[in-house]
């Protein structure tokens, strides 16, 4: 029974010994200090003239779009046939506004004479193509917007 009891106490023993270098092998995670990935919010502003597109990305993923235009560019203001705000605008202005309009928040300032198209596309599905070309990722979006004569500010917070 010595022997029997001697022979449990040794493996016991034994493991314990190994323990600390197993450890080390499979848990070696455990002891690690554990980097927190921080969230990165873009802010991409570009203006031309009056025109303004604002467009935040959370993590690189875009968020929130605003297109701010001189004039009124309402639904109202497209049926009751009266477009001259549409003629004198270029044709980027024109693009947006149609690609954009459907899926978008539009609100006419008559103070400032100022349409804003909101569009938030956390709620938005981004099926449609036409809607992908404005939101890119940030340093794309830039470049984009710098090549259609936008000047363009990125700023990370």
């Amino acid at each position: 029974m010595k022997k029997f009891l001697l022979g449990v106490l040794l493996i016991i023993l034994i493991g314990l010994l190994l323990l600390p270098p197993g450890l080390r092998w499979f848990a070696n995670d455990l002891f690690k200090e554990k980097v927190e990935k921080k969230d990165v919010v873009t802010i991409v502003n570009c203006q031309k003239g009056e025109d303004t597109i604002n467009t935040t990305y959370f993590n690189d993923t875009p968020y929130d779009f605003r297109y701010i235009v001189k004039g009124n560019y309402t639904l109202e203001n497209e049926n009751t046939g009266n477009s001259e705000n549409l003629e004198t605008t270029n044709n980027f202005d024109n693009s947006i506004i149609y690609d954009i309009r459907s899926s978008s928040m539009v609100n006419y300032s008559e103070d400032s004479d100022t349409t804003t198209f909101h569009i938030l596309l956390s709620s938005v599905e981004m099926i449609n193509e036409k809607l992908r070309n404005y939101t890119k990722l940030p340093e794309e979006q830039q470049k984009y917007y710098t090549s259609m004569g936008f000047q363009c500010t990125m700023s990370k917070v």
